[in-house]
């Protein structure tokens, strides 16, 4: 699958589609995008750990 890289700077808008995403503030290696699609598009986050998963691998696994 071909891929594109963009560097976007505060309140710049990229176009994908029929969908806009444009990144409204960025600190540090956080950034908020406010994305603007038609409602039968997909979107999606990321998978992030529970509390729960991240407090059993810091214990080691919590596995015994």
């Amino acid at each position: 699958m071909p891929k594109l890289t963009v560097d976007l700077r505060t309140n710049e808008t990229l176009t994908i589609g029929e969908a806009r995403v444009r990144l409204e503030r960025k600190s540090g290696q956080l950034a908020r995008l406010v994305i603007e699609a038609p409602a039968n598009t997909r979107v999606s986050l990321p998978a992030r750990p529970t509390h729960e998963s991240a407090e059993q691998a810091l214990q080691g696994g919590g596995n015994g």
